[in-house]
Protein backbone atom coordinates (compact mmCIF):
# COMPACT_ATOMS: atom_id res chain seq x y z
CA UNK A 1 0.00 0.00 0.00
CA UNK A 2 1.30 3.43 -0.92
CA UNK A 3 0.19 6.50 0.99
CA UNK A 4 0.50 9.49 -1.28
CA UNK A 5 0.14 13.15 -0.58
CA UNK A 6 -3.19 13.23 -2.40
CA UNK A 7 -4.76 11.29 0.46
CA UNK A 8 -3.56 13.51 3.27
CA UNK A 9 -2.96 16.80 1.49
CA UNK A 10 0.79 16.30 1.33
CA UNK A 11 2.82 16.74 -1.85
CA UNK A 12 5.40 14.00 -1.30
CA UNK A 13 5.04 10.24 -1.48
CA UNK A 14 4.90 9.00 2.12
CA UNK A 15 6.12 5.55 1.11
CA UNK A 16 9.26 7.16 -0.34
CA UNK A 17 9.76 9.67 2.46
CA UNK A 18 9.23 7.23 5.34
CA UNK A 19 12.46 5.18 4.98
CA UNK A 20 14.48 8.41 4.79
CA UNK A 21 12.94 9.70 8.01
CA UNK A 22 13.36 6.45 9.94
CA UNK A 23 16.95 5.96 8.75
CA UNK A 24 17.79 9.48 9.87
CA UNK A 25 16.10 8.82 13.20
CA UNK A 26 18.01 5.55 13.57
CA UNK A 27 21.35 7.27 12.96
CA UNK A 28 20.42 9.98 15.44
CA UNK A 29 19.50 7.40 18.06
CA UNK A 30 22.94 5.79 17.77
CA UNK A 31 24.94 9.02 17.99
CA UNK A 32 26.06 10.01 21.50
CA UNK A 33 24.93 13.38 22.74
CA UNK A 34 22.20 13.81 20.15
CA UNK A 35 18.53 14.55 20.72
CA UNK A 36 17.64 10.90 20.32
CA UNK A 37 20.19 9.49 22.73
CA UNK A 38 20.32 12.13 25.45
CA UNK A 39 17.75 11.78 28.19
CA UNK A 40 17.76 15.55 28.77
CA UNK A 41 16.96 16.39 25.15
CA UNK A 42 13.80 15.30 23.41
CA UNK A 43 12.98 14.91 19.71
CA UNK A 44 10.42 17.37 18.28
CA UNK A 45 7.11 16.74 19.97
CA UNK A 46 3.86 15.79 18.27
CA UNK A 47 1.52 18.46 19.55
CA UNK A 48 -2.25 18.50 19.39
CA UNK A 49 -2.44 21.32 16.84
CA UNK A 50 -0.25 19.42 14.37
CA UNK A 51 -2.36 16.27 14.63
CA UNK A 52 -5.52 18.35 14.22
CA UNK A 53 -4.07 19.93 11.08
CA UNK A 54 -3.13 16.51 9.67
CA UNK A 55 -6.60 15.17 10.43
CA UNK A 56 -8.06 18.14 8.55
CA UNK A 57 -5.81 17.42 5.56
CA UNK A 58 -4.03 20.78 5.63
CA UNK A 59 -1.13 21.00 3.13
CA UNK A 60 2.20 20.02 4.66
CA UNK A 61 0.70 18.86 7.96
CA UNK A 62 1.12 15.14 7.32
CA UNK A 63 4.70 15.62 6.17
CA UNK A 64 5.53 17.55 9.33
CA UNK A 65 3.74 14.92 11.41
CA UNK A 66 5.87 12.25 9.73
CA UNK A 67 9.06 14.23 10.41
CA UNK A 68 8.25 14.55 14.11
CA UNK A 69 6.74 11.11 14.57
CA UNK A 70 9.59 9.09 13.02
CA UNK A 71 12.29 9.81 15.65
CA UNK A 72 9.86 9.32 18.52
CA UNK A 73 8.72 5.96 17.18
CA UNK A 74 12.29 4.94 16.40
CA UNK A 75 13.41 5.66 19.95
CA UNK A 76 10.39 3.81 21.34
CA UNK A 77 11.12 0.75 19.18
CA UNK A 78 14.82 0.73 20.04
CA UNK A 79 13.93 0.78 23.73
CA UNK A 80 11.34 -1.98 23.40
CA UNK A 81 13.40 -4.42 21.30
CA UNK A 82 15.52 -6.38 23.76
CA UNK A 83 19.28 -6.83 23.14
CA UNK A 84 18.89 -10.59 22.77
CA UNK A 85 16.33 -10.31 19.98
CA UNK A 86 17.92 -7.57 17.87
CA UNK A 87 19.45 -10.16 15.54
CA UNK A 88 15.97 -11.09 14.31
CA UNK A 89 13.86 -7.98 15.01
CA UNK A 90 15.05 -4.83 13.28
CA UNK A 91 13.91 -1.71 15.14
CA UNK A 92 14.16 0.42 12.00
CA UNK A 93 11.90 -1.89 10.00
CA UNK A 94 9.49 -2.05 12.91
CA UNK A 95 9.43 1.75 13.21
CA UNK A 96 8.70 2.14 9.49
CA UNK A 97 5.80 -0.28 9.76
CA UNK A 98 4.43 1.50 12.82
CA UNK A 99 4.62 5.00 11.35
CA UNK A 100 3.00 3.81 8.13
CA UNK A 101 0.18 2.18 10.12
CA UNK A 102 -0.30 5.34 12.19
CA UNK A 103 -0.53 7.54 9.11
CA UNK A 104 -2.91 5.08 7.47
CA UNK A 105 -5.12 5.30 10.57
CA UNK A 106 -5.52 9.08 10.30
CA UNK A 107 -8.74 9.02 8.22
CA UNK A 108 -10.46 6.81 10.83
CA UNK A 109 -8.87 8.36 13.92
CA UNK A 110 -11.74 9.79 16.00
CA UNK A 111 -10.04 10.12 19.38
CA UNK A 112 -8.48 13.15 21.11
CA UNK A 113 -5.76 14.71 18.95
CA UNK A 114 -3.51 14.95 21.98
CA UNK A 115 -3.59 11.16 22.37
CA UNK A 116 -2.29 10.36 18.87
CA UNK A 117 1.26 9.69 20.08
CA UNK A 118 0.00 7.29 22.75
CA UNK A 119 -2.12 5.62 20.07
CA UNK A 120 0.95 5.27 17.84
CA UNK A 121 3.04 3.78 20.66
CA UNK A 122 0.22 1.30 21.31
CA UNK A 123 0.42 0.26 17.65
CA UNK A 124 4.17 -0.23 18.09
CA UNK A 125 3.68 -2.42 21.16
CA UNK A 126 1.09 -4.55 19.38
CA UNK A 127 3.23 -4.99 16.26
CA UNK A 128 6.26 -5.89 18.35
CA UNK A 129 4.21 -8.50 20.24
CA UNK A 130 2.97 -9.91 16.92
CA UNK A 131 6.53 -10.07 15.59
CA UNK A 132 7.75 -11.87 18.71
CA UNK A 133 4.88 -14.33 18.51
CA UNK A 134 5.57 -14.96 14.82
CA UNK A 135 9.25 -15.71 15.47
CA UNK A 136 8.36 -17.90 18.45
CA UNK A 137 5.93 -19.94 16.37
CA UNK A 138 8.50 -20.34 13.63
CA UNK A 139 10.88 -21.84 16.15
CA UNK A 140 8.50 -24.55 17.36
CA UNK A 141 6.49 -25.39 14.28
CA UNK A 142 7.97 -28.35 12.39
CA UNK A 143 8.24 -28.15 8.64
CA UNK A 144 6.57 -31.08 6.94
CA UNK A 145 8.40 -33.13 4.35
CA UNK A 146 6.92 -33.34 0.89
CA UNK A 147 7.07 -36.46 -1.24
CA UNK A 148 5.61 -37.74 -4.46
CA UNK A 149 2.90 -39.46 -2.43
CA UNK A 150 1.80 -36.21 -0.79
CA UNK A 151 -1.85 -35.45 -1.25
CA UNK A 152 -2.67 -32.65 -3.65
CA UNK A 153 -4.09 -29.51 -2.13
CA UNK A 154 -7.86 -29.57 -1.96
CA UNK A 155 -9.64 -26.80 -3.83
CA UNK A 156 -12.54 -25.29 -1.93
CA UNK A 157 -15.14 -22.96 -3.35
CA UNK A 158 -16.74 -20.17 -1.37
CA UNK A 159 -20.43 -20.61 -0.67
CA UNK A 160 -22.17 -17.47 -2.01
CA UNK A 161 -25.09 -17.92 0.37
CA UNK A 162 -22.70 -18.15 3.32
CA UNK A 163 -21.05 -14.92 2.18
CA UNK A 164 -24.43 -13.20 2.03
CA UNK A 165 -25.30 -14.49 5.49
CA UNK A 166 -22.00 -13.29 6.96
CA UNK A 167 -22.55 -9.86 5.41
CA UNK A 168 -26.02 -9.75 6.97
CA UNK A 169 -24.58 -10.68 10.37
CA UNK A 170 -22.00 -7.90 10.08
CA UNK A 171 -24.71 -5.42 9.13
CA UNK A 172 -26.90 -6.37 12.09
CA UNK A 173 -23.98 -6.32 14.54
CA UNK A 174 -22.94 -2.91 13.22
CA UNK A 175 -26.48 -1.67 13.83
CA UNK A 176 -26.32 -2.98 17.41
CA UNK A 177 -22.97 -1.28 17.99
CA UNK A 178 -24.39 1.99 16.68
CA UNK A 179 -26.87 2.03 19.58
CA UNK A 180 -24.05 2.13 22.15
CA UNK A 181 -22.80 5.43 23.60
CA UNK A 182 -19.92 7.00 21.60
CA UNK A 183 -17.34 6.47 24.35
CA UNK A 184 -18.33 2.80 24.66
CA UNK A 185 -17.94 2.33 20.90
CA UNK A 186 -14.50 3.95 21.08
CA UNK A 187 -13.42 1.57 23.84
CA UNK A 188 -14.63 -1.50 21.94
CA UNK A 189 -12.92 -0.36 18.76
CA UNK A 190 -9.60 0.30 20.49
CA UNK A 191 -9.72 -2.93 22.50
CA UNK A 192 -11.28 -5.37 20.02
CA UNK A 193 -10.47 -3.96 16.57
CA UNK A 194 -7.17 -2.13 17.13
CA UNK A 195 -5.94 -4.62 19.73
CA UNK A 196 -4.85 -2.09 22.36
CA UNK A 197 -4.48 -3.13 25.98
CA UNK A 198 -6.72 -1.68 28.68
CA UNK A 199 -3.87 0.56 29.85
CA UNK A 200 -3.16 1.82 26.32
CA UNK A 201 -6.86 2.42 25.68
CA UNK A 202 -7.11 4.34 28.93
CA UNK A 203 -4.16 6.51 27.94
CA UNK A 204 -5.70 7.31 24.55
CA UNK A 205 -9.11 8.18 26.00
CA UNK A 206 -7.91 9.85 29.19
CA UNK A 207 -9.52 7.48 31.68
CA UNK A 208 -8.40 4.77 34.09
CA UNK A 209 -7.69 1.24 32.89
CA UNK A 210 -10.18 -0.06 35.47
CA UNK A 211 -12.92 2.08 33.95
CA UNK A 212 -12.02 0.78 30.49
CA UNK A 213 -12.40 -2.83 31.66
CA UNK A 214 -15.72 -2.10 33.38
CA UNK A 215 -17.19 -0.35 30.34
CA UNK A 216 -15.95 -3.08 28.01
CA UNK A 217 -17.37 -5.86 30.20
CA UNK A 218 -20.76 -4.18 30.50
CA UNK A 219 -20.94 -3.40 26.79
CA UNK A 220 -20.04 -6.94 25.71
CA UNK A 221 -22.48 -8.42 28.23
CA UNK A 222 -25.23 -6.13 26.97
CA UNK A 223 -24.49 -7.01 23.34
CA UNK A 224 -24.45 -10.71 24.20
CA UNK A 225 -27.88 -10.50 25.84
CA UNK A 226 -29.33 -8.57 22.93
CA UNK A 227 -27.94 -11.01 20.39
CA UNK A 228 -29.33 -13.95 22.35
CA UNK A 229 -32.74 -12.26 22.53
CA UNK A 230 -32.80 -11.39 18.83
CA UNK A 231 -34.95 -13.90 16.95
CA UNK A 232 -32.98 -13.39 13.73
CA UNK A 233 -29.74 -14.59 15.33
CA UNK A 234 -31.53 -17.60 16.80
CA UNK A 235 -32.90 -18.84 13.48
CA UNK A 236 -29.65 -18.30 11.59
Amino acid sequence: MRLTGNIFGHSRDIQTELPLQTRAASRAADEPGCAMSGEDREPPSVDESLVTAALAGLPGATGELLRRLAPLVMRHCKRKVLPGERWRIDAEDLAQEVVLAALAALPRYHYPAGAFLAYTFAIANRKLAETRRRHRNRGVTPVGEFSDESRPLAVTWADPWAEVERADVRRRLTALLATLPPRTRQILRLRVVDGLSARETAEVLGMSSGSVRVVQHRALSDLRRRVQADHWFQVT
